[in-house]
């Protein structure tokens, strides 16, 4: 299999937040329910914004106690806690994405399905004809089902 990225710390590539540093902005104050009677939809999404602020609260823990190894400056103004990171230091992203090699991408459209492949591949020159290619296809599928 050929791998067309590799991972890369900031300071081979040009990373905003190694270049200029970078802020991280977290409220502390879990999200408030919602009101009584709330539909499933609204209790779901309080679900995942409690889960979300749980994440973010066990970021400003470790950012404090020193565990990500940045050096900062944290801001508190009411329930937000701003931490100011100083260019220089490695992202939260870790790593970044680069493309290893300058070659074309490969545009090809294969008959089959997951199980098997069928007959040989179609060979498109570029993203626009294959794309024209799946769409036609799609039209003729539609047809076919609305067929009956």
């Amino acid at each position: 299999m050929l791998v067309h990225f590799e991972e890369v710390p900031c300071e081979e590539i040009p990373c905003k937040g190694y270049r200029i540093g970078w802020v991280v902005t977290i409220d502390e104050n879990p999200p408030l329910p919602p009101a009584e009677g709330a539909s499933n939809a609204s209790w779901k999404t309080h679900k995942r914004k409690m889960a979300r602020h749980a994440e973010l609260v066990r970021l400003a823990e470790a950012i404090r106690s020193g565990r990500t190894g940045r050096r900062y400056v944290e801001v508190k103004e009411e329930t937000l806690t701003t931490f100011e990171f100083a260019p220089g230091q490695q992202c939260f992203a870790k790593t970044h994405k680069r493309r290893v090699w300058e070659r074309e991408e490969l545009f090809i459209a294969q008959n089959g399905d997951w199980r098997r492949t069928a007959g040989r591949p179609l060979v498109h020159t570029g993203p626009d004809q294959f794309i024209e290619d799946a769409l036609e296809n799609q039209r003729r599928l539609t047809t076919i089902l609305n067929r009956g």
